[in-house]
C-alpha cells in the first residue's frame, strides 16, 4: 500500500477535546498498512 502526503485544512481539533485548532493547512499521511502479529493458540479449516 503506497503512502502518499496530502495537505488538510479542516477546523479540527489537533489536541484532543481541549479545542485547541490549527487554523492553517498541515500536511498528513493517507494510505500505507498496518501489521498486526499475533500468536496463533488453535487453528481451524472449515
Amino acid at each position: 500500500c503506497k503512502v502518499r502526503k496530502q495537505l488538510i485544512s479542516s477546523p479540527s481539533p489537533v489536541a484532543g477535546s481541549t479545542g485547541v485548532y490549527v487554523p492553517y493547512p498541515i500536511e498528513v499521511n493517507i494510505g500505507g498498512a498496518t501489521i498486526f502479529v499475533v500468536d496463533v493458540d488453535k487453528f481451524l479449516r472449515v
